[in-house]
């Protein structure tokens, strides 16, 4: 389905699909799922927007970002129909879908990468290193661990993706009129998914957990770089649950 994955990896659609996931996320956050851990890759951007607003000497109440946020949405829904970009539900559904086999994907390839071996399934005993993670962040309910993985999906996908690897493209051409430089492709994957493994130092206490993350965004950046933001953070999302839950381990 050509128009199905050339429509879907468009970044409007991207942000159209992963709406109701982001409020879900913030619904959480403000209810205090999890112990009010916030994903480290959002942190990013609240110390980001408030630096913003620091240097400009504002104060904006919650309320009054609230009513920003809802004007940019409506903003977003006046583009759309101003671009003729047409929404198909459909195609929302292929994309969860889509995500979830991605995810299964994912865990099988990081799992015959690192041993050579296919992961378990259906154990629901997460791994050691994935039980000191959630622990160590406090996620000790279904709905600390669901919120956890949509902010793992969403704001790690738009960082360390949307944002890094599109700036290293730049960096190093790796953009061309006909596709990508390979080369050069390569280079943006390694290097953004080394800074993606670094970032989780505070997550992961030895070098195998380093390595599996690493491998874990380079096979994320792939799915970003074809298949677009939306897929990748949602792929991610449900990864990350499979692993938090023992569904793979």
């Amino acid at each position: 389905m050509p128009s199905y994955s050339k429509t879907t990896k468009k970044l409007p659609y991207s942000i159209f699909f992963l709406i109701p996931f982001l409020v879900l996320y913030e619904i959480g956050i403000w209810k205090n799922i999890g112990g009010g851990n916030i994903n480290g890759a959002d942190y990013l951007l609240r110390y980001f927007f408030n630096f913003i607003l620091s240097f400009l000497n504002l104060k904006i109440s919650y309320r009054a970002l609230g009513i920003i946020v809802g004007v940019l949405l409506v903003l977003f829904v006046v583009y759309l129909v101003y671009r003729r970009i047409k929404i198909k539900f459909s195609f929302l559904f292929l994309m969860l879908l889509e995500s979830l086999a991605l995810a299964l994907g994912l865990a099988i390839l990081v799992q015959l990468t690192l041993t050579w071996q296919l992961p378990h399934f259906f154990t629901f005993k997460p791994n050691p290193s994935v039980i000191q993670q959630i622990n160590l962040l406090g996620l000790d309910n279904i709905w600390a661990k669901i919120v956890a993985c949509l902010g793992a999906g969403i704001f790690e996908e738009f960082v360390f993706r949307v944002v890094l690897v599109g700036l290293l493209i730049k960096i190093f051409g790796a953009q061309m009129s006909y596709g990508y430089n390979n080369s050069a492709l390569i280079k943006v994957v390694l290097l953004s998914s080394l800074i993606f493994a670094v970032m989780h130092a505070s997550t992961v206490g030895t070098l195998w957990g380093y390595l599996s993350i690493f491998i874990t965004s380079i096979f994320l950046t792939l799915i970003y770089l074809y298949r677009g933001y939306g897929v990748a953070a949602m792929a991610h999302a449900y990864y990350d649950f499979f692993l938090m839950i023992g569904f793979i381990s």
